[in-house]
């Protein structure tokens, strides 16, 4: 399916919990404060009271002193004081499982939270500065050490733009069951927000025809959430009278425009004599499923705790003195992947996730199955592998005290409860402002017969995709397009330079300058929307823009320092031109043309080098360089000033003399090099 990419969505950082989170506050002015044992600094944490609501409070304010004074000669240093607080933020995010047989798209909203970060500095036990900063989100996610050196936040920014990755290491190209639970994920972190997420699918055939597909959709996703996407063939719904022989999946918003990368599964038809799946969360603490085809063996292990007895007088024969007070039985799977057919070495390594994960369950025909993995060591790589294969030990979580074999239980009867909805959030549009529509913030059980919560408290975030959301609806009373707090306007050069190639002959390139209009985005928190701005700023400061958009100038005024008694020649075109003198006294010949590279000299250059300088004299010639019988034009700039400016035509070997200095320049006048000039050659 032919799905054009979204090209123009603007994806903002998310700070991973599972990594290093710190903060650094700036040092008090040791001038105004010399007596630094009285210095206290102070971290505050503000989190939204609940998952999704614009209502921040204080979770935690941590106290700490700066580092010690490092002394660098004379003066002494002061880094402020650093903070850590990744293990605090991760310790309020959590995972969510996909329900058993999950049938629809799902919306996550414990995954990641925004948060503010508010330093305050204490002098002799007085706050002296407050400062609040503008607001972050942090995600439950992690990389490897050495990824995470290089990517940090960006990840989700500058990674994410270029890739749109579901948030998976998978392997694309997966060999799935007919009925295999298989699970996908993708990170709203970006704007304009889609109002509508479509899962696309492309069916392949047996017969080699293709079918199109767009199975599952999803409103009312907001900004930081999670979307999880069940992709399995049951959940395609493709033409019975054909054999599916793969499929091709990704998702979409309401205008067709592909918002992630793609992904393709391959139907295995093949009967298998074993065949299991697990269902784990991996490193972004979404859910992966690992189909195992390998043998397996369960094992059911019984601990039992006895008691010796007296024995009665004119007990019975069968009396036992011998007496079982408890028992426990512990059952253990071990099974093997069976033997990788593809990509070995990257199936091998992708199993480094199952042995991290926190979460492990058995997909069964009746539930998720909770296990442990008792195994703890792998090995993920082999120079010379040949058929590959591992081997997992696993636990079941729940113990075994009983036996029986049951059917599938029809569903019992309850006493009635129904979700209340409780608080109010604003709807936004793609760009943080509000829609004119609101919907209830966080569901409640209760009952249904007295009307009275569920006790304990049993209350989950109103999500778009949970059975029992409770839909958006109009309040008249909203101005469509308002937002409490409007972008500021940037106008701000690009951190890089135009390419001089992508500019006409004889300028170089310079920066761009990016221009966000004020109130473009909106936010419900201070800071919300200045966010969204800095990154579209940052996912338009590239080289590529720069060169689309950067200024073109004549840079023959440069900044340059030359030596005592030299000048320095500079050129737009480096290879077209040579600079030389010819038989002269000490120190000889000079330049960088052809015929002098067999000189051995101080200030004999390579052909097309630039930037160059040398001894003060006007004996100097300047060959240009060009297709035999064409026409040129050449401009001599001293100091920023055009001095020369000659035309002619190339001669039958291709090149022009001229002489460089003491010639009738622009205006008739007479120029010479003194001490320091520069002098750049032009070619138009």
């Amino acid at each position: 399916m032919l799905d054009f990419l979204a090209d123009y969505l603007v994806f903002q950082a998310l700070y991973l919990t599972r990594n290093r989170l710190s903060h650094n506050i700036v040092a008090a002015d040791p001038d105004d404060y010399p007596d630094r044992d009285k210095l206290k600094y102070l971290l505050t944490l503000k989190v939204p009271d609940f998952p999704g609501s614009t209502d921040f409070v204080d979770l935690l304010t941590i106290p700490n002193r700066e580092k010690p004074p490092v002394v660098e000669g004379l003066v002494s240093r002061y880094d402020g004081a650093n903070f850590t607080f990744e293990g605090i933020l991760d310790g309020l995010l959590q995972r969510q499982k996909p329900t058993f047989r999950q049938s629809g798209i799902t919306t996550l909203t414990e995954l990641t939270t925004p948060y503010c970060l508010v330093e305050t500095i204490q002098y002799e036990g007085v706050d002296v500065v407050t400062n609040a900063l503008a607001p972050r989100w942090a995600v439950k996610a992690g990389l490897t050490e050495s990824d995470f050196d290089q990517w940090g936040s960006r990840f989700f920014s500058t990674y994410q733009s270029g890739e749109r990755k579901f948030l998976t290491w998978q392997n694309d190209h997966k060999r799935v069951a007919p009925n295999q639970e298989e699970y996908l994920y993708f990170m709203l972190n970006f704007t304009p927000l889609p109002s509508i997420i479509k899962l696309r699918v492309t069916a392949i055939f047996t017969d080699g025809s293709r079918e199109y597909y767009t199975p599952l959709q999803i409103r009312a996703a907001q900004f930081g959430q999670v979307v999880c996407v069940p992709v399995g063939a049951h959940i395609i719904g493709t033409n019975p009278a054909k054999t599916l022989q793969s499929y091709q999946v990704h998702i979409s918003n309401e205008f067709n425009e592909r918002l992630s990368e793609y992904r393709t599964y391959h139907l295995d038809h093949r009967h298998h004599a074993q065949e299991r799946a697990i269902l784990f969360s991996n490193s972004f603490h979404t859910y992966d499923t690992l189909r195992l085809t390998g043998t397996s063996l369960e094992t059911l292990k019984v601990q039992r705790y006895t008691a010796d007895r007296e024995r009665p007088l004119n007990a019975p024969a069968d009396f036992s003195e011998f007496y079982i007070i408890d028992r426990i039985g512990d059952r253990e799977l071990a099974i093997s992947t069976g033997f990788f057919e593809r990509n070995v070495a990257a199936n091998l390594r992708y199993l480094d996730e199952l042995l991290l994960s926190e979460e492990w369950f058995l997909i069964t025909d009746r539930n998720h199955e909770p296990l442990e993995l008792v195994t703890s060591q792998l090995t993920d790589h082999d120079d010379i592998p040949d058929l590959v294969s591992r081997t997992f030990q696993f636990r079941f979580v729940r113990q075994q005290n009983s036996f029986s074999r049951l059917p599938i239980a029809p569903l019992a009867p309850e006493r009635p409860t129904y979700w209340k909805p409780e608080g109010l959030r604003y709807l936004l549009d793609a760009f943080g402002k509000r829609t004119g529509m609101i919907r209830p913030l966080k569901l409640v059980k209760y009952y249904v017969d007295e009307d009275i919560a569920v006790s304990p408290l049993t209350q989950k975030p109103n999500a778009a995709g949970d059975p029992d959301y409770v839909a958006e609806y109009i309040d008249d009373a909203i101005e469509i397009g308002s937002t409490p707090y409007p972008s500021a306007a940037i106008t701000r050069q690009t951190t890089y330079i135009r390419d001089s190639a992508t500019c006409a002959s004889g300028l170089e390139g310079g920066a761009a300058t990016i221009v966000i209009a004020a109130a473009k985005y909106g936010g419900e928190q201070p800071g919300d929307a200045n966010a969204l701005a800095e990154a579209e700023y940052n996912s338009l400061n590239t080289q590529a823009y720069s060169n689309a958009n950067g200024t073109c100038t004549l840079n023959a005024d440069y900044t340059a320092t030359v030596p005592a008694g030299h000048f320095q020649y500079r050129s737009n075109a480096p290879a077209k031109i040579g600079l030389y003198r010819l038989t002269v006294p000490f120190p000889g010949d000079q330049g960088n043309t052809p015929e002098l590279q067999s000189v051995v000299g101080s200030y004999i250059f390579l052909v097309g080098s630039n930037a160059l300088n040398f001894p003060v004299s006007s004996a100097f010639y300047f060959r240009v360089y060009g297709t035999p019988g064409a026409a040129y034009n050449v401009k001599v700039y001293q100091n920023g000033v055009l001095k020369k400016n000659v035309s002619g035509n190339f001669n039958g070997s291709g090149y022009d003399n001229h002489y460089m200095f003491d010639d009738a320049g622009v205006g008739g006048g007479l120029y010479s090099p003194v001490s320091l000039d520069k002098f750049y050659i032009q070619i138009v």
